[in-house]
């Protein structure tokens, strides 16, 4: 199995610290990073035996939204990113993966979300911080991040306005955005949200600069504050 194995050690070096078994002292107390590619497999595998879920890591073909998504960030390499509404990792987990130096906010609302991404950190992956927080409502400084992600994410928001002038807020140069582009039956998508629609949401919030792209049903925006 193919698998995002760094991460998977983290996610199981949090296990293994609230649990009393036997495991070599290197396992937990050497930094993630200085671990070999045999030993994080060989955590891996570890808790595979103990029975807990590592099916999140498994490495899947990356999704067009999210290729498009990280060949822009490549673009601009971001010196700090806030992800919102992070999820199963669908995007979060090859942005690990790719820009291994950039530090990283998962914002979530869902508290087992933020609780199953906080044992990355717990276990190692020390730039990835984890909090449970509405994007509409939360009040980190002007400019706290260099680049925001919201991938999937703004067709769920009842108070969309909001959302989008708090990430614009809160974006020093970028704010990345993906959403679907034609109706479909997920009952938790409330918004249908075009490119005109998008336009009018970013323009209210001061934002003109918006590049828009279609990608497998979705559509993709980036919007710029420069």
């Amino acid at each position: 199995m193919k698998a995002y194995t760094l991460l998977a050690a983290a996610y199981v070096r949090s296990c293994m610290a609230e649990q009393n078994g036997s495991v070599p002292s290197e396992w937990l107390h050497t930094p993630l990073e200085q671990l070999t590619p045999q030993q994080c497999r060989a955590i891996m595998d570890y808790g595979i035996q103990q029975g807990w879920k590592l099916h999140h890591f498994k490495e899947k073909e990356e999704l067009p939204r999210v290729r498009m998504a990280e060949g822009f960030l490549r673009a601009v390499y971001p010196q700090s990113l806030l992800d919102v509404g992070s999820g199963r990792g669908a995007f979060l987990f090859p942005f690990l993966r790719d820009f291994p130096h950039t530090p990283v906010t998962s914002l979530d609302i869902l508290p087992h979300r933020v609780a199953f991404l906080q044992r990355l950190h717990d276990g190692g992956i020390h730039r990835l911080t984890a909090i449970q927080e509405d994007i509409c409502t939360w009040q980190a400084p002007d400019n706290s991040f260099d680049v925001v992600t919201l991938l999937e994410v703004l067709e769920h928001i009842p108070a969309v306005e909001q959302a989008v002038l708090n990430a614009v807020r809160l974006a020093e140069r970028y704010i990345v955005v993906s959403v679907p582009s034609k109706p479909d039956n997920n009952p938790e998508h409330i918004h249908l949200l075009t490119k005109e629609k998008l336009t009018a949401l970013f323009g209210a919030a001061g934002v003109t600069k918006l590049h828009f792209d279609g990608v497998n049903g979705h559509l993709f925006m980036t919007a710029s504050k420069g």
